[in-house]
C-alpha cells in the first residue's frame, strides 16, 4: 500500500474512533445558537439579546451568539428537546408547552399566588436542587423563569365575578389554567399565542388568558383586559449539555456567573417593567382595563381553591413532593420579595 495512503487511512481511522467534539466548541470563537418560540420585540427575546452582549464582552469576544426568535429553529412544543438534542445550544422553554412533562414547575401556575415575575422566578430557580431539577434532565438548567400574573382578555364580558366566566370560551396556556377556568364555570381552549388575536377577531374564542408584556408583541386586543392576579406562565432558560461541557474552562465560568437565581430575578423584572407597558398599550388601543376590588378577588379565590387542593393532592398521591414544593415556592417568594424592598 501507497505509504501516504496508509498514514491518511491511519489518521481518518484515529478520527473516527475519537469522542465527537462541536466544532464549534473546538475553535477558539465559539458561537452559540439561541433559540425561542417568541417574537423578536418580545421582553425575553429582547433580554436574551442583552444576555448574549454579557457573554460577548465578558468572554472578550470569544463567546458570541445568534438569536433565532418566532419558533426559527422549532415550534413553541419542541424548544426544550432543542436544547437537549443540539438542534440549539440555548432554548427558551414553556413548561405549560408539554402538558405532564414538568409536573411541579406546573404547580406554580396556580392562580393568586405569584406577586410578580421577579420573586417567582428566582424562587423557581432556587428550587431547582431538591424539587425540580428531577424533571428538568438532559439540559443544563441556566434559569427558571416566571412571567407576570395574566391578564383576562374579553371581547364582549366585562368579568368581575366568577359566574361572569360561565359559558366563555377562553384560550388557555396550560393545564392548571384549564383547570381554573372549569373551576370559574368557563370552556377552557387551548390556542398557540400567535393565533389569539385571530381567534378572538373571529369570534371562535371569548377571550385569552395572556400576559400583558405578550399583548404588543401578539396585537392581542380586545374589549376588556381584567387586572386579576391569577395564573402564571413558568419558563426554563436551558442549554445543550455537550455545548457546556465542551467549553473551555474560562468560558464556562463566563455561563457560569451568567446564571442561577440572580439572571433569574433579572428575566422576571424585565417581564414586571414590561407588563406597565403591556398595559399602557392595551389603554391606547381602547381596550377597558378592569382591576377587581379585594373582595371581587376573594371571590375567584374561594372558587377556585377546591379544584386546586385537589390538583396539589392528586400529585401528591403519584409520589411526587408537590405539598412540599408548594409551602417552599410560597416561603422563598416571601424571602425574595424581603430581600427586594
Amino acid at each position: 500500500m501507497n505509504v501516504r495512503i496508509f498514514v491518511l487511512l491511519t489518521a481518518f481511522v484515529v478520527a473516527a474512533m475519537s469522542p465527537f467534539v462541536p466544532l464549534r466548541a473546538s475553535a477558539q470563537n465559539i458561537e452559540l445558537k439561541l433559540s425561542t418560540f417568541q417574537p423578536f420585540n418580545n421582553h425575553y427575546t429582547l433580554w436574551l439579546q442583552s444576555w448574549a452582549d454579557t457573554l460577548k464582552q465578558q468572554s472578550g469576544g470569544r463567546l458570541t451568539a445568534t438569536i433565532y426568535p418566532s419558533g426559527q429553529l422549532g415550534a413553541m412544543p419542541r424548544q426544550y428537546d432543542l436544547a437537549r438534542t443540539g438542534v440549539a445550544d440555548v432554548a427558551i422553554s414553556m413548561h405549560g408547552g408539554t402538558p405532564g412533562r414538568f409536573p411541579l414547575s406546573e404547580l406554580s401556575h396556580i392562580p393568586f399566588i405569584v406577586p410578580n415575575a421577579a420573586v417567582a422566578s428566582q424562587a423557581l430557580t432556587e428550587l431547582l436542587p431538591e424539587f425540580l431539577g428531577e424533571e428538568h434532565k438532559g439540559v443544563k438548567v441556566l434559569a427558571l423563569t416566571a412571567g407576570t400574573p395574566l391578564a383576562l382578555l374579553t371581547t364582549k364580558v366585562a368579568v368581575r365575578k366568577p359566574s361572569d366566566l360561565k359559558g366563555l370560551r377562553i384560550r388557555h396556556p396550560d393545564a392548571v389554567a384549564a383547570a381554573a377556568l372549569t373551576a370559574f364555570g368557563a370552556v377552557p381552549v387551548y390556542t398557540e399565542t400567535a393565533q389569539i388575536a385571530d381567534a378572538m377577531s373571529k369570534g371562535t374564542i371569548d377571550g385569552a388568558l395572556l400576559a400583558w408584556e405578550a399583548l404588543e408583541s401578539f396585537q392581542a386586543n380586545a374589549k376588556y383586559a381584567i387586572d386579576w392576579g391569577a395564573n402564571v406562565t413558568t419558563f426554563a432558560l436551558v442549554m445543550n449539555l455537550a455545548t457546556y461541557d465542551h467549553l473551555p474552562p474560562d468560558l464556562k465560568t463566563v455561563i457560569d456567573d451568567n446564571s442561577g437565581d440572580k439572571i433569574a430575578w433579572a428575566i422576571g423584572k424585565a417581564a414586571d417593567d414590561a407588563a406597565a407597558g403591556g398595559k399602557a398599550w392595551a389603554r391606547k388601543n381602547g381596550m377597558e382595563i378592569i382591576e377587581l376590588t379585594p373582595d371581587e378577588r376573594k371571590a375567584f379565590e374561594a372558587a377556585v381553591q377546591p379544584a386546586m387542593a385537589e390538583l396539589i393532592a392528586d400529585k401528591q398521591k403519584k409520589g411526587l413532593k408537590a405539598e412540599q414544593m408548594m409551602a417552599s415556592f410560597k416561603l422563598r417568594m416571601a424571602a425574595a420579595k424581603g430581600n427586594a424592598q
